[in-house]
């Protein structure tokens, strides 16, 4: 395998579709998994705000390419210090799952090295998936061709969860983990903390690792009492 397809990208293990509270989105994830499975477009584009579940999709469709013997690249364009060398010999991947584009956007060495990518991706057959915070309408794109490349296949929103099944979701979440999360849990959470799912999530995560410490249930003043110690640390939206 060649040197830039073993760059370290690390796929959350939970981060596939059985845990994705689908309910908006039930279109999107049939046309994604029909791309990854080689039924459907093979050039997907999808946006939406920060914490709407884009990067859980993109990895979901990993581990599923995985899952049918697939090769497969996840790749984070927002991460420090990457270059433009990490789009080489991506084709010969079956899927490739391209995240935060619109952070490379307005550097010309980036937008040729995607414009080439997509041409082989195309020619070749191959599933490209890509998600970004902005349509590709809205992206600040200096190369024309690239800008029309970008619209090609199917172009489709992520859509946000109301409060409600932000509620769900996590409850869904814990489920998985097999652990209930009360309903009144997931609301305190959401009206005192942030209605962010990527907040959210973070949140859960240390709520579930001190519940196993102290092999306590998750209540509210259990909540309370973990969430207080390092108020300053949560970050609010």
């Amino acid at each position: 395998m060649i040197e830039q397809l073993t760059l370290p990208v690390r796929l959350l293990d939970e981060s596939r579709f059985a845990n994705f509270f689908v309910n908006g989105n039930e279109h999107l994830v049939n046309e994604l998994r029909e791309t990854v499975l080689g039924q459907g477009q093979t050039i997907l584009f999808i946006y939406g705000n920060k914490g709407v579940g884009c990067t859980h999709v993109l990895q979901a469709c990993c581990h599923l390419a995985r899952e049918f013997h697939k090769q497969t690249f996840y790749l984070c364009l927002t991460n420090p210090g990457l270059t433009c060398e990490a789009l080489y010999n991506l084709e010969q991947m079956d899927v490739v799952c391209l995240d935060g584009v619109e952070a490379v956007m307005g550097d010309t060495d980036w937008e040729v090295q995607l414009f080439h990518l997509f041409n082989r991706m195309r020619d070749l057959g191959k599933a490209l998936i890509i998600a970004s915070t902005k349509s590709p309408k809205q992206l600040e794109c200096k190369l024309p061709d690239l800008k029309s490349r970008l619209q090609w296949g199917l172009v489709m929103p992520v859509a946000e969860l109301s409060d409600e099944d932000k509620v769900l979701a996590l409850g869904l979440r814990a489920q998985l983990r097999g652990f209930e999360l009360p309903e009144e849990v997931g609301l305190f959470l959401l009206k005192r903390y942030s209605r962010n799912m990527h907040d959210l999530i973070a949140i859960f995560e240390r709520l579930d690792q001190a519940s196993l410490q102290e092999q306590r249930k998750l209540t509210i003043p259990f909540v309370k009492k973990i969430l207080d110690i390092n108020v300053e640390e949560i970050e609010v939206e």
